[in-house]
């Protein structure tokens, strides 16, 4: 399997559990997902399917902001991703745990 070939089919799996709200093993393991360039382009090809399936794109998050966690977790720097308006909750507002796998509530700083 080709590395864009590899990229493609871990953003699909990922793209799937999403949509059937389910669990999977690690792509970094299943589909040889080894730096952040890999990890990014695999986010990246999530995002434009995303936009192209209507949702819309408000915000970013920064992770991994602590270094305890990065130390825990073995990385070096912050990760950051995308928040669509689906993913938004108000001030204020209800979380629809339904929706989560394994529901749970952390800190992370987010740019709108």
């Amino acid at each position: 399997m080709s590395h864009a070939t590899q990229i493609a089919a871990a953003a699909q799996a990922l793209a799937n559990a999403r949509a059937a709200q389910a669990p999977i093993a690690p792509i970094s393991g299943t589909f040889g997902i080894s730096n952040l360039a890999d990890a990014y382009a695999v986010q990246e090809l999530n995002t434009r399917a995303a936009l192209q399936q209507g949702r819309r794109l408000v915000g970013r998050k920064i992770g991994l902001t602590s270094l305890a966690v990065q130390q825990q977790l073995g990385v070096d720097q912050p990760d950051f991703g995308m928040l669509f308006a689906d993913m938004e909750v108000l001030d204020g507002g209800e979380i629809d745990c339904s929706r989560l796998i394994q529901p749970k509530a952390e800190g992370e700083i987010a740019f709108v």
